[in-house]
């Protein structure tokens, strides 16, 4: 159906917002954590396993430095909390999972958390729109490359918002 209670996507929704509530906030008012103590050791601990996946040593010896691992570790906090709320704005909500997808895949480039990544990524679902069907895609049928497009469409089309249909003259 297109339309119905929404309560239960929206309370979805607020956990996912408390959990980046809770972890920005956790982070906040950790002093370990604020002062980037905690990427640092990260980075300098790990940073081997980074040489020997073709991480090259300048691009390692520079996120070693103390004042980038503080900064990483602000802009960390600063995005949990931007995410815990810009994702209820509808305003932001679009820019908010920008974000958030491009700082879940930095996490987990550099520390493969698989699970948690995929699970917000899924989680980020619930912040689409409901319109099923809402847009129409018309194709020639008999040009090639309309068809390919059409299939790509399709394809990629996983919240069904498409309705993806051959085009057909209008009735005289």
């Amino acid at each position: 159906p297109s339309d119905g209670p929404l309560w239960a996507v929206n309370l979805a929704r607020l956990q996912v917002c408390i959990v980046y509530v809770a972890s920005g906030s956790s982070k906040l008012f950790d002093p370990d954590w604020r002062s980037g103590a905690v990427l640092l050791d990260r980075m300098v601990r790990y940073g081997d396993v980074a040489l020997a996946h073709g991480v090259p040593e300048r691009v390692l010896a520079f996120f070693q430095q103390p004042s980038v691992a503080s900064l990483l570790a602000k802009g960390a906090i600063g995005t949990e909390l931007f995410l815990a709320f810009a994702l209820l704005s509808r305003p932001l909500r679009i820019p908010a999972i920008f974000v958030g997808i491009c700082f879940h895949s930095a996490i987990e480039l550099s520390s493969r958390v698989e699970l948690f990544s995929f699970t917000t990524f899924a989680a980020y679902l619930l912040f689409a729109t409901p319109d099923y069907r809402a847009r129409s895609l018309r194709y020639d049928p008999t040009r090639t490359k309309a068809v390919a497009v059409a299939r790509v469409v399709r394809s990629l089309d996983w919240l069904a918002r498409f309705d993806v249909a051959p085009w057909e003259p209008d009735p005289l």
